[in-house]
């Protein structure tokens, strides 16, 4: 997800007139704002979380249906197609992240070479 949200800033920034882009970037902020605001609220509980499935259900079914021009907007589509619904898991379960900071901290101390 934090890639993604990564990746559709720098595109915004390289691309302001693209329209199509700009209102698939609106809808996504519509969907996930909200959410990742419950999480700072309430934490990673779905009892908390699962009343912004429909919003989320929404934007995807919106992305997947739509016709796009821009290879931009075509890019970020293919990309909700592919993993829309896993992005969106920490709605459908308990304490899993919205993020994957930690994955990427667990992965890191493999990664980096030890001195």
């Amino acid at each position: 997800m934090i890639h993604f949200i990564r990746d559709m800033n720098n595109d915004l920034l390289a691309n302001p007139f693209d329209d199509e882009l700009k209102t698939l970037a609106r809808g996504f902020t519509e969907a996930i704002v909200p959410a990742i605001e419950a999480v700072e609220r309430y934490g990673l509980k779905t009892y908390h979380l699962g009343r912004h499935k429909p919003k989320v259900r929404q934007l995807l079914d919106r992305v997947r249906g739509s016709s796009y021009t821009s290879e931009s907007a075509k890019d970020y589509q293919r990309r909700l197609r592919k993993y829309g619904n896993r992005m969106f898991t920490f709605l459908d379960c308990d304490g899993v992240p919205w993020n994957n900071n930690n994955a990427e901290n667990a992965v890191k101390r493999f990664a980096l070479p030890q001195h």
